[in-house]
């Protein structure tokens, strides 16, 4: 994200139940902690951006004594705890998900000093097919983009010439070396609030900084 001018929420394709759509992991010392945000009955053929929050329980109460729990003996503890617990306020009353992640990844986003505008792929109207390659063509060429920054697990389905054929430059970010470089390798499936948690703020805008792909 950090190295983008604009980056992509995907909220209109089918929502996983089982997926980080909806879930984090945080450390809990000998074995890590699921942070779940629950939701009404969503199945895979309902779009993210339709997903509805269940706030039936305290679930967001139990988030943050979970985060105190795991994290009160870190570092910067107080200083991005306030910043959850703020955040978490403000979207007490949010009903979607979509909406309730948008403004997690904004917040997050706003603490590391990246200035990415956000952007949503349901307000272009590029109608889906099978042809994946040729629906992120059709977007990025929509958003106005040159150039394509993709996970590295999409190397393997994704057609490199594809892009290229449309005056578009792709490339692949491993994120997992640079969480490597501020954390230990058996944490990087963690959230970013484990680094945020216990490492320096500058450090990793440091580390953002220097990213190359």
């Amino acid at each position: 994200m950090a190295l983008s001018d604009k980056f992509v929420f995907h909220d209109n394709i089918k929502f996983n139940p089982r997926s980080y759509t909806r879930r984090c992991y945080i450390d809990g010392n000998d074995q890590s902690t699921r942070l779940t945000v629950p939701i009404r009955g969503a199945s895979q053929n309902v779009l993210i951006k339709d997903v509805i929050i269940d706030h039936s329980t305290d679930w967001m109460s139990k988030h943050l004594k979970s985060l105190e729990h795991t994290y009160r003996k870190s570092l910067y503890f107080t200083e991005v705890f306030e910043l959850i617990a703020s955040l978490y306020t403000s979207l007490s009353h949010e009903d979607r998900l979509c909406e309730f992640n948008t403004s997690c990844i904004e917040a997050i986003a706003n603490h590391l000093g990246i200035d990415s505008t956000i952007v949503r792929s349901s307000n272009y109207p590029i109608i889906q097919d099978d042809d994946t390659d040729l629906y992120h063509i059709k977007l990025i060429q929509a958003i106005g983009g040159q150039s394509y920054l993709s996970g590295i697990g999409a190397r393997a389905y994704q057609n490199d010439r594809n892009y290229r054929q449309h005056s578009i430059n792709i490339g692949y970010l491993e994120s997992t070396e640079i969480l490597t470089a501020l954390f230990p390798e058996s944490s990087i499936h963690l959230s970013i609030l484990s680094v945020l948690m216990n490492t320096d703020i500058g450090k990793i805008r440091s580390a953002l900084s220097s990213i190359k792909v």
